[in-house]
C-alpha cells in the first residue's frame, strides 16, 4: 500500500513543524522537572502559542488543497504533558477525518522529562499507519520507522529525542541508530529515492546545547547514500529551503515553526519524477504564499536509469 490518493503523476505532501501546543500550569509540581522552564519560556515569550486559530484554518486549507500526506517533525507539544498531548492529537485526528494521511515523529519538547521519556508518553498519543510501514523497525521501539509514499518514494523517520539538562534542547544521533540506519539504507533498492525526516537538522550552526550530537555522523552518512534526495527538519524555527546537492548532500527543507502565530511557516511540496515544486506559507491574518520554488530532479548514476524515480 502506499499513501498517494488524490494525484496520478504527482503527490502532494505539506511539511509542517513545532505546532507547540501548550497551556500553562502554576501546579507545584512542575518544580520537580524542568517544566517550569518550559512554563517560564511560554509566560515570557510564547503565550500567543496559546491561540491555535491558524491551525483550525490550516485543516481547512490543506483539505481544499488535497493534500495527500502532511508530516509533523516534532515538537508537537511543549512540555509533553498529557493536556497538550491530547490538543495535538486531536488536530491529527482533524486531518485523518478528512482523509489526510499523517506520518509524525517527536521533538526535544515531546520527550521534555525522564518521566515522559521513560513512560514513552509521545507514543502513547501517537502512531502511523502500519498499512504503509515497511520492514519491523517502528520509531517507538528502534527509533526509525520506513514508510512506502509511492512505489518508488520511501520515507525513513527518525527519533534522535532525549530528556536533556535545564537549558539543553539537544538530541543525539547514537551509534546504535547509525548502525540501524545504515543497515536498513543498504537494503533499499537502487531504483527507489530516499526522504529522510528527523526533527534536527544535521548541521552544526546552532550552539551546542541545542545541536544534534553526532550530527556530523549523520551528515556523512547522508553523503554515503545519494538515494536520499531530501532531508526534512524542524527545531530551529527558521523555515529555510537549501539545495546541497553540489556538495553531495540532499535537498535541506527546514518548515520553520506551524505553531508561533507570529512567525507561523509551512511548506506545501509537489513530488513528481521530474521535479519538486514548493510554496512557503505564513500567517499574515490568514494563510498566505510567499515564496515559491522549483528543483529539477535527476537521476544519480546509482539509479536505474530505465526506471523513473517515482514510477507507480
Amino acid at each position: 500500500m502506499t499513501i498517494l490518493k488524490n494525484h496520478s503523476n504527482f503527490i502532494r505532501i505539506a511539511h509542517i513543524s513545532d505546532l507547540h501546543f501548550s497551556k500553562i500550569t502554576f501546579s507545584p509540581t512542575q518544580f520537580l522537572t524542568k517544566r517550569w522552564i518550559g512554563n517560564l519560556n511560554l509566560i515570557l515569550f510564547r503565550r500567543k502559542m496559546d491561540r491555535k486559530e491558524h491551525l483550525v484554518n490550516l485543516i481547512k486549507l490543506l483539505e481544499e488543497q488535497k493534500v495527500d500526506l502532511v508530516i509533523i517533525s516534532g515538537d508537537l507539544s511543549s512540555t509533553s504533558m498529557n493536556f497538550e498531548f491530547k490538543l495535538a492529537s486531536e488536530f491529527v485526528s482533524e486531518l485523518k477525518k478528512r482523509g489526510i494521511e499523517c506520518i509524525i515523529l517527536p521533538g526535544n519538547h515531546d520527550h521534555y522529562t525522564k518521566d515522559a521519556y521513560r513512560k514513552k508518553l509521545f507514543y502513547q498519543y501517537f502512531s502511523n499507519n502500519q498499512a504503509t510501514r515497511l520492514g519491523n523497525h517502528t520509531l517507538k521501539d528502534h527509533r526509525l520507522e520506513v514508510h512506502k509514499v509511492m512505489d518508488k518514494l520511501w520515507l525513513v523517520a527518525l527519533d534522535t529525542v532525549i530528556p536533556t539538562p535545564l537549558l539543553s534542547a539537544q538530541g543525539v544521533f547514537s551509534k546504535e541508530l547509525e548502525k540501524t540506519l545504515e543497515a536498513v539504507l543498504k537494503d533499499v533498492p537502487k531504483d527507489v529515492t530516499l526522504m529522510i525526516v528527523n526533527h534536527f537538522p544535521f548541521f552544526q550552526h546552532d550552539s551546542p546545547h541545542n545541536r544534534l550530537v553526532r550530527g556530523p555522523s549523520l551528515k556523512a552518512l547522508l553523503k554515503k547514500f545519494p538515494q536520499i534526495r531530501f532531508y526534512l527538519h524542524g527545531h530551529t524555527h527558521r523555515e529555510c529551503i537549501a539545495d546541497l546537492r553540489s556538495s553531495s548532500l540532499p535537498i535541506v527543507l527546514d518548515a520553520g515553526c506551524c505553531g508561533n502565530i507570529q512567525n507561523a511557516h509551512w511548506h506545501l511540496m509537489d513530488l513528481s519524477e521530474e521535479d519538486l515544486k514548493i510554496k512557503v506559507f505564513k500567517w499574515k491574518d490568514d494563510w498566505e504564499e510567499i515564496q515559491s520554488k522549483s528543483f529539477t530532479l535527476q537521476k544519480t548514476a546509482d539509479q536505474d536509469q530505465s526506471t523513473p524515480l517515482f514510477a507507480e
